[in-house]
């Protein structure tokens, strides 16, 4: 599950809370007030999913090249 920020309008008061992307937080656990929410866009969660997208396609890319010598080795053994 992703892990969100929040600020909340009443009291100032910031906190990072995880929870499903369907889930809506509603209550601040400093002050208790309600619908005073904030949701703060986080770019590092951005970096990361890229990350792991290149480490994806470092991987494809990897996996072909062993498919390739694999089908080499096989029409050669024939």
């Amino acid at each position: 599950m992703p892990k969100y920020c929040y600020w909340c309008a009443e009291c100032g008061h910031q906190f990072e809370i995880i929870h499903m992307m369907s889930e809506v937080v509603t209550l601040c656990p400093e002050c208790h007030s309600v619908d005073q929410l904030t949701k703060i866009p986080q770019i590092q969660n951005i970096k990361r999913a890229s990350s792991v997208g290149k480490l994806v396609e470092d991987s494809i890319k990897e996996n072909e090249e062993i498919l390739k010598d694999q089908k080499k080795q096989r029409l050669e053994d024939l």
